[in-house]
């Protein structure tokens, strides 16, 4: 029986050496690893290609993850930069495909706000990160889970 794929969005920045990076916490793909599915990580400038994932990959669930800012237009405060609309045009792609195949989505901080800007929700500046502590990740070893 081979294991089920979860695809990832990634957070895009600038390296020291002023290279463009997709990055992941590796937290994520061990995460999903205990969970005994397979994880892969779409590359953010894949844009023009994220069809092909899913007609040639069964992809069964997707997470958009953390960083990068949101970036909207009815935003008075938007510091958001060009990274951001690239992140969220191929997110929005992601979501457009997911909603017509049925594909469930979770988004977690930022896949969470993009998910609800989406919807035509709004999103309000906060003076501080609202992560003001780690969390912990539940002991996979012990548990079920399910996943359609």
């Amino acid at each position: 029986m081979s294991k089920k794929i979860i695809a990832f969005s990634q957070n895009i920045k600038i390296n020291q050496y002023q290279e463009i990076e997709d990055c992941l916490n590796i937290r994520w793909t061990e995460f999903i690893d205990k969970l005994n599915f397979l994880p892969l990580q779409i590359p953010t400038m894949c844009n023009n290609n994220v069809e092909q994932y899913f007609k040639n990959i069964n992809i069964q669930g997707v997470i958009l993850t953390g960083g990068n800012d949101v970036y909207y237009k009815s935003s008075k405060n938007n510091n958001s930069n060009s990274l951001s609309k690239k992140r969220n045009n191929l997110e929005r792609k992601i979501l457009e495909i997911c909603i017509k195949n049925e594909v469930p989505v979770l988004g977690v901080c930022r896949g969470m706000q993009f998910i609800n800007v989406f919807f035509g929700g709004k999103l309000s500046k906060l003076e501080c990160h609202s992560a003001k502590e780690k969390h912990k990740i539940i002991n996979c070893e012990k548990k079920t889970y399910k996943f359609p």
